[in-house]
């Protein structure tokens, strides 16, 4: 995946990007995302790419015009070189309030080396190991994404290393040869009883 430029969104290059990539569905909790907007620290130098089809919705577009961040709030809508923007970022937040089956753009922001935010939800807790390979913080809490945000934003040598954690995190346990081994390997365990 080639990293994809800002430069259509207006967004400065000493930006810090965090970018989330989703479907519009209640259950991507977009809302508390938008709402930590409102806690981080103005001063921080940061923009929100949000790609997804529907994600600007009015009850989201409500609160993003509420935010004292909301010129550095980017709906960019479907994008077909969406991984391209997330190699781009310095962050990828996902902050889904109940369980899903395990992500796909985490999985794919994690491949891409840049360091996850998620929420601690059956499906994707699994994912990311707290504080190695990423942030797991607890679901429908602005005031954690915030702190996550700032957090990653203020320690960049952290988040480079877990940014690389998650990228080895992706080869070595979610590589295709190593779910069908795991796979291989529990079919053979329920063939021996």
């Amino acid at each position: 995946v080639e990293a994809v430029s800002y430069d259509e969104f207006n967004i400065p290059s000493d930006a810090f990007v965090v970018t989330m990539v989703a479907n519009a569905r209640p259950m991507k909790g977009l809302k508390y995302f938008i709402k930590a907007t409102y806690k981080i620290k103005q001063e921080i130098p940061l923009y929100i790419l949000l790609i997804g089809n529907g994600l600007y919705s009015d009850e989201i577009r409500k609160l993003a015009e509420a935010s004292p961040m909301k010129e550095r709030i980017v709906f960019a809508g479907y994008r077909s070189d969406s991984m391209g923007l997330v190699k781009n970022s310095d962050l990828f937040v996902l902050s889904s309030i109940y369980g899903e089956a395990i992500c796909k753009s985490v999985i794919e922001a994690m491949s891409c080396g840049v360091a996850p935010v998620i929420t601690d939800i059956p499906g994707n807790r699994g994912m990311v190991i707290n504080g190695e390979s990423g942030l797991v913080i607890p679901r429908k809490n602005p005031g954690a994404i915030a702190k996550a945000i700032e957090y990653m934003y203020e320690h960049p040598e952290e988040r480079k290393k877990m940014a690389g954690a998650a990228r080895q995190r992706m080869q070595t346990e979610y590589h295709i040869d190593s779910t069908i081994g795991k796979m291989l390997a529990f079919y053979e365990k329920l063939t021996d009883k």
